[in-house]
């Protein structure tokens, strides 16, 4: 197999980059010096004082006054300007469609809600459009993006909501509909690794590379962070836990169906779902695990994905018939 070439990157390529890392660690030390800038980056001071610039012509960065003084002159402290920028946060619930405009920092500048009920298919797409026009007519000026967290089986790099059952999507190029009514940039996740990113991100543990996130409602599902990314899996799928058979003897999540981790919903699921995982005696087959050593992603070690995709066809859904397929109801 042919060795692949490396390019080298262009000068604009690499400027990018820098910027990049300087923004990063203005951002993440709250408040530095240029001279502190340029020992946590490596890069030379001048072309630190340069990117500053760049950064505080576009309103992304500012001084705001001097540091404590080491024997020479105080250095001058730089921030991140927290409310240069906008971003618009969506998360699709269970019952509800909440949105909220936050700053760089994450701050809620304002909020929105809009109640679901029993609403999916095109209906729910509408309620999408209605929930984020709010949230941009409101806003003005600096909007960067918008992010939307949403159940179901998710491509993020096309879009795409592959399969969502309670809201009866496939296929919705939900992330097409919003950018070419609002020409802005959109990122559409699924809505446990939204949360992993969150919490990755903002959370209280920095240090953390790897993590589960698993949330608990109506439905269960979790998001993984893996060396420091977010892990979707090669289908899209990884974390998709909440159709896992937990009971082989429980009440079904549909006819049909085998009973699973979906079925206790809410506070039963957080006390009955534990207890339930505690009394299995059964070995498990890491032949079949969707973290098995065996099911990598070709050329990593990181696991590969969940082992179930949505029904292709009605013949796919009826051998199927008598599994607990994956989804997030």
């Amino acid at each position: 197999m042919p060795t692949p070439t490396l390019q080298k990157a262009t000068h604009s390529q690499t400027r990018t980059y820098n910027s990049q890392l300087v923004l990063r660690t203005i951002y993440d030390q709250e408040l530095i010096s240029r001279a502190d800038v340029a020992r946590r980056t490596g890069l030379t001071r001048t072309t630190v004082s340069d990117l500053v610039g760049e950064l505080m012509e576009l309103g992304l960065t500012e001084e705001v006054g001097r540091g404590p003084s080491n024997g020479g002159k105080a250095p001058i402290l730089l921030r991140v300007a927290d409310d240069s920028r906008h971003l618009i946060g969506v998360d699709l619930g269970e019952s509800e469609f909440s949105g909220a405009v936050v700053n760089l920092r994450g701050e809620v500048r304002r909020s929105a809600r809009l109640p679901l009920n029993g609403r999916d298919g095109d209906e729910a797409v509408e309620l999408v459009h209605q929930l984020i026009d709010d949230l941009v007519g409101s806003n003005g000026d600096g909007l960067v993006g918008i992010g939307i967290g949403t159940p179901g089986i998710i491509d993020s790099e096309a879009g795409t909501v592959r399969w969502a059952v309670s809201l009866d999507w496939q296929d919705l190029p939900l992330g097409s509909l919003i950018r070419e009514r609002h020409d802005l940039p959109v990122y559409v996740a699924n809505d446990s690794q939204a949360a992993a990113l969150a919490e990755y991100i903002f959370g209280t543990d920095r240090r953390a590379t790897n993590m589960a996130v698993i949330r608990v409602g109506r439905g269960i599902g979790a998001g993984l962070i893996l060396n420091g990314e977010l892990f979707h899996g090669d289908g899209f799928g990884a974390g998709e836990i909440g159709h896992v058979t937990v009971d082989p003897e429980g009440e079904p999540w549909s006819p049909a169906r085998a009973p699973c981790s979906n079925v206790p919903k809410g506070q039963r699921a957080r006390t009955r779902i534990p207890s339930l995982l505690a009394s299995r005696r059964t070995p498990v087959d890491r032949s079949r695990s969707m973290f098995s050593p065996a099911r990598r992603m070709p050329g990593t070690s990181a696991p590969a994905r969940s082992s179930t995709m949505p029904p292709a066809s009605s013949g796919a859904r009826s051998r199927r018939s008598s599994e607990c397929s994956t989804s997030t109801a």
